[in-house]
């Protein structure tokens, strides 16, 4: 169904001038990594982010898992030639795996091994508003103030991106972004 959104708001205003950015972003509500940002009509951007993250120190035995889609809907405020004013609504769903391997101690024997497997599930959504600034022709900086809730659906992952220890959580978030337009 997001897929279908996504798709129909990509072909609304087709034969019209739009402008796409591609850039990086870190966004506590709608995800970080790669970014992209669309407009789709002179009023309204489409803003998509992903991102994957392998970290192993001995793999296959340990390692961590990160994953993330976020999406932001940006209606402008204000719009000239160098800058954006806009309010957001957006969220992002976060996949987090840790898998490692720890010795327990047996009396008269060996240690054995037991693997250790931790997922999270980290569900953020929100709104909030947001400026973006051209730095040349370009190229883009923009930044954003953000009142979000946090579902963590499994267990607590006491490390990025979670931003609490509790299963649920509101409050302020915020998200940068350099992007290049073309």
């Amino acid at each position: 169904m997001i897929l279908t959104i996504i798709l129909i708001l990509f072909n609304i205003n087709l034969q019209a001038k739009s402008e796409n950015e591609l850039g990086l972003s870190f966004n506590t509500l709608s995800g970080s990594g790669l970014n992209y940002n669309r407009e789709i009509t002179p009023n309204i951007n489409l803003e998509l982010s992903a991102f994957y993250f392998y970290l192993g120190e001995n793999p296959p035995q340990e390692y961590d898992t990160f994953l993330n889609f976020g999406i932001e809907l940006q209606y402008n405020l204000y719009k000239n030639s160098s800058n954006r004013v806009y309010l957001l609504l957006g969220g992002s769903i976060w996949q987090i795996n840790e898998y490692y391997i720890i010795q327990i101690p047996v009396v008269n024997g060996s240690p054995r091994e037991k693997q250790i497997n931790i997922e999270s599930n980290l569900n953020n959504y929100g709104f909030g508003v947001g400026h973006e600034i051209r730095l040349l022709k370009s190229f883009s900086f923009s930044y954003s103030l953000n009142y979000q809730f946090q579902n963590n659906k499994e267990n607590t992952y006491n490390g990025f991106p979670s931003i609490s220890n509790s299963n649920i959580y509101s409050g302020l978030g915020f998200g940068i972004s350099f992007r290049y337009r073309f």
